[in-house]
């Protein structure tokens, strides 16, 4: 996106991305949203000859489930439901 574009561009991007990791996950492709390439974009900007005048607006790895070591790990996060109480 253009880094001078509007910024209602960012919430469709949003809304695709979503839609791209829930179709993937159909199809048998686990996913995840790698924020990394976001907030500090300067490596793609780099390795695809992104020109600084535009954003990136969304980064997405996808691939397939394995029983590596590495999706075993779990982290020591508070429970969600420790943290955060809705109410109506």
């Amino acid at each position: 996106m253009s880094a001078q574009g509007p910024l209602w561009e960012v919430f469709d991007a949003g809304a695709f991305e979503e839609s791209l990791m829930l179709s993937a996950y159909n199809h048998g492709v686990d996913s995840i949203a790698a924020v990394a390439f976001v907030t500090a974009p300067s490596y793609l900007h780099q390795k695809l000859g992104i020109p600084d005048s535009e954003r990136i607006l969304m980064g997405v790895g996808l691939g397939y489930r394995s029983d590596a070591a590495i999706n075993r790990f779990r982290s020591d996060r508070e429970k969600v439901e420790d943290i955060l109480s809705i109410t109506q």
